[in-house]
């Protein structure tokens, strides 16, 4: 979504971890060069950047799929987002205050999205928030169990497929007689 942003010229940053190592700063070259402002890029020396490896079928459909992306669950959890709101990370925090826009992705725990969110709100900001699910086991993160199973409050957009969305409308606890799947 941001290198697609910064391709189109539009001005993005993107907030995300990666691990220490030549992988993480292919990355972060790579999404410059496509005009993504990166230097808020959180580099971890614990863990590797994220891999993904996918096996398609003879239909190009999803046969098996690996993932590596601890990086992203440990180091972008919700004490990481509640120390950045707090009164000496500026810059940061300044940078989702102040954005017109803000993706959440599906790596991130609840916890973590429900901090983003509760910022935004508390500052009566109007930014918008997209949720993008990525999988089918991680699209349930944005729901709320504690508080009847809604979806996180201040989500305005979700981009699911249909298995995600089959999963979203399961853990809202939407009338099962209206899921056909």
């Amino acid at each position: 979504i941001a290198e697609c942003i910064g391709r189109l010229g539009h001005s993005v940053s993107m907030l995300t971890a990666v691990g220490d190592d030549r992988i993480g700063q292919q990355l972060i070259d790579y999404m410059e060069s496509c005009g993504v402002d990166m230097s808020r890029t959180l580099r971890s020396k614990q863990y590797p950047t994220s891999s993904y490896v996918a096996v398609f079928d003879e239909h190009n459909d999803l046969f098996v799929s690996v993932a590596d992306l601890a990086v992203l669950e440990q180091e972008m959890n919700a004490s990481y987002f509640n120390h950045i709101f707090g009164k000496d990370n500026g810059d940061i925090r300044d940078m989702i205050r102040c954005a017109r826009f803000v993706v959440l992705d599906g790596n991130l725990t609840f916890e973590a999205m429900q901090a983003i969110t509760m910022q935004l709100q508390q500052q009566r900001h109007s930014c918008e928030v997209w949720y993008e699910p990525i999988s089918v086991q991680k699209a349930t993160r944005v729901v709320d169990t504690a508080n009847g199973h809604k979806l996180l409050r201040g989500i305005k957009y979700i981009s699911p497929c249909e298995m995600e969305l089959f999963a979203l409308l399961r853990a809202t606890q939407y009338p099962a007689s209206a899921i056909k799947e």
